[in-house]
Parts: structure tokens; sequence; C-alpha cells
């Protein structure tokens, strides 16, 4: 059987109907929103430019309104259409007639930028519901059925008709949008559907208000038109003769063949979208969260990333896990349906040393201009990646650093004393922050074939961080809010042991960070800032820690003995100067070859209280 294709136009009230069609039997050709009819039957702005947002999809709605997108793309897919899938929901806060006569949608998008303080002086706000509107509108409505009739004659129009919700399936009332009600909306919408009927010639799937309830856990939020399941299971079942089926519930179920739809203008057969819809929302950002055997964390971590204020249409979530043999499944299959448009999905991988394979995999596959990773066992803060991305947008940042927060754990704290919207990497100390827990561009990571280390045993994104400051022209850094909390787990339970690698050398990490650091494509200046950086690093910190894990003697002379090698490979005399004296000492003992005098110093100035040569704050 052919699949129905389905073009949407309007708010979420027939996105989310369409979501909850049989994948099997109708396939999504466009999805139009945030465009009155007013605006589409409208020429295009020219007098004042949409405004810049950090959401591709919504960045996309905005901009068709100014444009007036609708017609043409109705034209253009006009031999494809078989079911046009219409609300009148996104007309509810009417629209602005600018001076030259034409039209700008009064969206949420319009009000909350502030681009609506923006518009051209004598920019009249018609409300919805005024006789003013209703008129106007009225003769929109109709001219937008004749250009259906005329562009896409086969298409079926199918015109919802569900009444706003004045009580939550949790017995509350719900909230006003914009000051507008349930009880103040429907009467007004009731004359705009019985004149949009006839204007498109539309079959109805009308709900009675007794039948509606909004839902409270609604992925886009609590509001009079987001409602509870139950309400677009019967809008789909009144639509397609058939059930359709649970997406944010547990138990989400495909339904079986579907009998044709009769409309007013013809008959449409049902068809399947596929794993994701071709006119769906793009994510802005793909969260990959790492997982291993964390269930008793990993519950905390999707819950930060699904109450994320941008917004959960605006991200992709795809957690790579790593042979978790404890309850990950049930806490990912309790969280997956928050997550719309497929947007949730696993990368399951063979037990292994480390999630290095699955994160490569997680920068192939994301859909998101930018990605960012997180561990199970961590969690992000409310306003982490709208911060991020804004400071993104605002520098066209490749990386974005954003501050972390320690609990139980040690954190750097100097390098976030401040915003900054590029870094100067002689001035800023990023030899603390290497990690991966940054705001990445997708296609940076991409186009410079950036990837983590499979062969390392442990500590994979410090060569994979020192690889991205090495390529990146821009990093800025994000301190106004907290973005990621570094958690360390006492009473966590324990796991099974990971795989290991049979006589891994210590010093693995440390040379694929250089490695990462002496990359050509980087210019020699600052090549050398890196290595500079470096070096002051794991003198004061990462090879002391190293080489007192040394317990036996032979290992001990086969740690000096890699040092030396690494010494010779990549020349620290030129950096001398920028490091401590217990620094220098460490160097040139371990440069004699002589593990018994070099454990010697480094018992002495433990006793003697000097912090240099201790262990700084830890960064994965």
């Amino acid at each position: 059987m052919s699949k129905t294709r389905v073009f949407v136009y309007g708010s979420c009230v027939s996105r989310d109907t369409f979501e909850h069609l049989d994948p099997e039997q109708f396939e999504l050709l466009e999805y139009v929103a945030r465009q009155s009819v007013l605006s589409a039957t409208t020429r295009p702005v020219e007098s004042v430019a949409p405004p810049v947002l950090t959401s591709r999809f919504q960045q996309r709605m905005v901009t068709g309104d100014f444009r007036s997108s609708l017609r043409p793309l109705l034209a253009q897919h006009a031999a494809d259409i078989d079911l046009l899938l219409v609300d009148l929901t996104d007309e509810r806060l009417g629209v602005y007639l600018l001076p030259d006569g034409t039209v700008v949608t009064r969206s949420v998008e319009l009000i909350e930028s502030g681009a609506e303080q923006s518009l051209p002086p004598g920019a009249q706000h018609v409300a919805f519901g005024t006789q003013q509107h209703y008129e106007y509108w009225s003769g929109a409505i109709r001219a937008l059925g004749d250009s259906i009739r005329q562009t896409a004659p086969r298409a079926a129009v199918a015109l919802l008709d569900i009444p706003w919700a004045e009580w939550s399936e949790s017995g509350q009332q719900t909230p006003d949008s914009f000051g507008i009600g349930a009880a103040q909306a429907n009467p007004v919408f009731r004359s705009y559907v019985e004149v949009a009927v006839q204007a498109l010639g539309a079959h109805v799937v009308s709900l009675d208000p007794a039948e509606v309830l909004s839902g409270p856990h609604h992925p886009w939020g609590d509001a009079p038109f987001h409602y509870a399941e139950k309400v677009y299971l019967e809008v789909a079942l009144r639509l397609t003769g058939q059930d359709g089926r649970v997406v944010w519930g547990p138990g989400a179920t495909r339904s079986g063949s579907s009998p044709t739809v009769s409309t007013g203008q013809g008959t449409a057969h049902n068809g399947a979208i596929g794993s994701r819809a071709q006119g769906s929302p793009d994510p802005l950002v793909t969260v990959v969260v790492s997982n291993n055997n964390d269930a008793f964390a990993l519950g905390t971590c999707l819950e930060s990333i699904q109450r994320q204020s941008m917004g959960v249409e605006n991200l992709e979530v795809l957690v790579v896990d790593n042979g978790s043999t404890d309850d990950t499944q049930q806490i990912l299959d309790q969280y997956q349906h928050h997550f719309p448009y497929g947007n949730f999905r696993t990368i399951a991988q063979k037990r292994a040393v480390s999630s290095a394979s699955g994160r490569n995999t997680a920068i192939t596959e994301a859909r998101g201009e930018y990605i960012y990773f997180v561990n199970a066992s961590d969690h992000l803060g409310p306003d982490a990646l709208q911060a991020m991305v804004h400071r993104a947008y605002k520098n066209s940042s490749e990386i974005v650093i954003g501050k972390p927060v320690g609990v139980g754990h040690s954190v750097p704290k100097k390098p976030f004393e401040n915003s900054y919207d590029t870094i100067e990497l002689e001035r800023f100390q990023f030899a603390e922050v290497l990690h991966a827990h940054c705001l990445y561009r997708t296609d940076f990571l991409r186009k410079n074939e950036i990837a983590f280390d499979i062969s390392l045993p442990a500590l994979i994104e410090r060569p994979f961080a020192m690889a991205t400051y090495a390529m990146a022209d821009k990093v800025s850094v994000e301190s106004s809010v907290d973005c990621y909390y570094l958690v360390r787990h006492d009473n966590a339970p324990s796991k099974p042991p990971l795989p290991t690698i049979t006589g891994a050398n210590p010093l693995a990490v440390v040379w694929a960070t250089f490695k990462a650091a002496s990359n050509t494509k980087t210019p020699a200046a600052k090549r050398q800032v890196l290595k500079a950086r470096y070096w002051n690093r794991i003198l004061t910190s990462d090879l002391v820690g190293e080489f007192r894990k040394q317990t036996r003697s032979d290992a001990s002379l086969k740690f000096i003995a890699d040092l030396n090698r690494l010494i010779g490979a990549h020349n620290p005399d030129p950096y001398l100067k920028n490091i401590s004296a217990n620094a220098r000492v460490f160097l040139f003992l371990a440069q004699t070859g002589r593990p018994a005098a070099l454990q010697a110093y480094l018992d002495m100035t433990d006793k003697g209280g000097s912090t240099s040569a201790k262990k700084t704050a830890t960064t994965r």
C-alpha cells in the first residue's frame, strides 16, 4: 500500500496528532507553523527582518511567516500531497498589520524575542476575535481555499476542531496562554472554524469539550492546547478509522493496516513516515550520554536533559551504552517518550575499556547543529545548553566551555571566574579543562576528523579535548550559569570490571595528548602554546600521580624510561621558565633515571606541605 503523504499547516495540535498516526501508513511532506492565514495570503515582509532565534525549527517557521511561505510550499509539493492537515491554534495571538500592507503573525517567538517591539512605526496589532480580524481573516481563508483547489486539487483537507481544555488530567485548571483561557478562546474559535470549513471544503474532526483534557506532562509543557495523549489517540481514531499509536507513554505501539479517510474533497489512503519524519524539526543540540552500568544515576541525568530550558523539541539524545547489565534499559524506556520525533536513541556497543567507539558513532550520526557529551553519573544545570548555544551563536564559536560544579569533586574555578566570547590560549588555563563536557559545533568535529581514541584504556577525553583546542578558531567560556555537575557517588553500587588492555602504557594518554597538540594543520605558534601549557600541567600533576602508581622497582624504571622518550620527542626545555621549581626538580630527577631519588623528593615535598607537586583538581 502506498503511503499517505501529509502536509501539516497549523500548530502543535496538528503536529502532535500526526505523531500519533500509524508510522507504517503516513509520511510527512512539510510542516508550516507560526504563520497566520492573513500572513500566508499577503505578500512577503520586506520592511523588517525576522528575529534571530537559537532554535533552527523556530527560525525556519518565523522566517517562513515573514516570507509568506505557505502558498509557495503548497505549490512545490502539490503533486505529492494526499492530505492537508490543518488547525487554527496559531491564530490565537492575532497579527501585526504593517504600514506597507504586509502582515506578520504575532507568534510566541515574536513576543519572547522582543522583535514585536522593533516593528516599523505605525504597525497595528489586529487582535484575534475582533470584528476587524474576523472580517479580514474570513477573506484570507477563502483566498487560501481557492489557492489550494487551484494548485493541489487532488489534496484532501482535514480540519482539526479540538476545543481548548479547561481542565488537566491531574484535575487542575489549565493555565492561560498569554492571557487567553479556554473558556474565553473556545467560543471565538467556533466562528472561525465555521468559516474555514466552508472555505477549505474540509472534513472536520471534532471533539466535545467534555472529551478534552490537557496533559500536564506533555513534552511541550502544560497549556490548554497541549492535550493528554488519549485525546490525540481519539483524534487519530476519528481521522483514520483505526487506533493511533502511543508515543509518549510506556508501551508505545504501532497500528496495523488503516482504512481510508473520507474527506470533503476526496479520499486519502493512509501510509507511513519511517524512522524520522522528513518535515520534523531538526534538533539544535545532540546530547550524547555515556552510560556504563550507571542506572543508579542515569534517571537524574536524563531528567536534567529533559528539563533544559531550551525545550526538548530542540534536543536529540543519544545514549552510548557500554554493555550495561543493570536496570539501564528500564530507565531508558521510562524517558524515551519525553523526546518527540524519535529524537531519543541508544547506541549499544560491546563491552569495552571505554565509550570511545560509541561516542565516535554518535558524532557520525548526530543530527544536531551542536553536540554535547555528558556522563550518565553527572547531570546538567537547567539553563546550561540554552546559555552555551546563545554564546556559540553570538560569537560563531566552534567550542563553548561551560562552568562546572563539583559535587564531592574538586573542579577548576579560576578559568570560570568570567565568561569569555573568545579566549586567548596564551592567557586561558585550558589545560585545566581537558575534558569533553563542552558544546561543540558538530560539523567542526566532522570536518577536522576529531574523534575519541579507542586504543586508550582511560582518560579518553584529554587527547580529544586537546585536538579540539588545536583546530578551533573560536573558543568561548560560559560562566553565567552552572552548566555541568560533576558528581561523586560514594555509595554507588559496584560495577562489573571493564575489559583491560594487557601491558597498557601508563603514559599512553600523555603521548596521545601531545600528538593532538602537534597537529601539523595547527599554526606553529599555537602548537607551542598548547605544548607549553600541557607540560606545565603534567609536570605538576599528571606525571606525579602516574609515577606514584608504579609500586614495583621495574615498573618505576620502565615509567622513567618512557618518560625520557617523551621528553626526547616533545622537548620541554623551552617552557621551563613558565613552570614551578618543584616541577623542574621532578623533571631533572626523571632525566637522571633515578626512581629512588625521585620518590624520596616527592616524599620530602609531601612532608614539607608543598602543593606544587601534589595532585591538583582532576577532570575527566
